[in-house]
């Protein structure tokens, strides 16, 4: 009996000194585990919102920029662009609204492991936004009569604002598209550097130079400089679409 107690007691120091183990090599794991994720989430955050600082940059520098242009074609310009802005801004709420819930709703699904869930929300509310995008051209068209009409303008003030306003009818297409489809979607699944550089190519790269280059070279006529200003967002929709069907946002960043 004595030799099996004596064997007993052996075992089960040997269980106790590995289960001793056991437990410092998982502590030790997990002690790495956590070391590297202190280092790497501020890291990769910096790198998810570094793009998204840099886009409200090159939009808020960009789009005062545009005022600044249209100021210098006179004052007639500037005043019809003045009340122009004021009407898009209105009008944009809805689609800036869209576009904050989209990225909620898309981070939110992402987040929770259901990619295919937060596929299909996005394409929802990608075409959403075509919608919005249709009816707020309807809208600024059917506003643009009683608007002239409402404010006081010179008569050549209030022929700039109506071709302005139906030149931005054009324009809030690609707006609330774009809004919708990069600030929100795109964004929401963590695909932030691409709001940046098509801000860099279609502003800074084509629409602002044609913009200075038709009010102070070219002397072109107000509504062309005008629509120079409106050419970044439309003429960005194929490449945002193109953007959007590869499907890069469709992933999870949570850890």
């Amino acid at each position: 009996m004595l030799p099996g107690l004596i064997t007993f007691i052996e075992t089960a120091q040997e269980n106790r000194i590995n289960i001793r183990r056991l437990m410092s090599s998982s502590a030790r794991l997990q002690m790495i585990r956590s070391l590297t994720l202190l280092v790497l989430l501020p890291v990769e955050s910096c790198l998810r919102s570094n793009p998204l600082l840099g886009g409200g940059l090159l939009w808020g520098v960009g789009f005062t920029s545009y005022t600044a242009i249209i100021g210098h074609l006179g004052a007639d310009a500037a005043a019809s662009n003045s009340v122009a802005a004021v009407i898009r801004d209105l009008i944009c709420c809805a689609c800036n609204g869209i576009g904050t819930a989209a990225g909620i709703m898309v981070g939110n699904e992402l987040g929770a492991g259901n990619l295919e869930k937060g596929k299909a929300l996005g394409i929802k509310l990608k075409n959403i936004s075509w919608v919005v995008g249709f009816a707020s051209t309807a809208l600024v068209l059917a506003l643009t009569p009683l608007v002239v009409r409402m404010v006081i303008l010179t008569p050549e003030a209030q022929q700039y604002l109506t071709g302005m306003m139906i030149i931005m009818g054009i324009y809030m297409i690609g707006r609330c598209v774009n809004t919708v489809t990069i600030n929100g979607v795109l964004d929401g699944g963590g695909d932030t550097i691409f709001d940046m550089y098509s801000l860099a190519v279609s502003m800074w790269g084509i629409a602002i130079p044609l913009a200075l280059l038709g009010a102070f070279v070219w002397h072109w006529p107000v509504l062309a400089v005008y629509a120079c200003t409106c050419l970044d967002e439309v003429g960005k929709i194929s490449w945002v679409m193109l953007r959007f069907r590869k499907y890069k946002w469709v992933k999870d960043l949570t850890r």
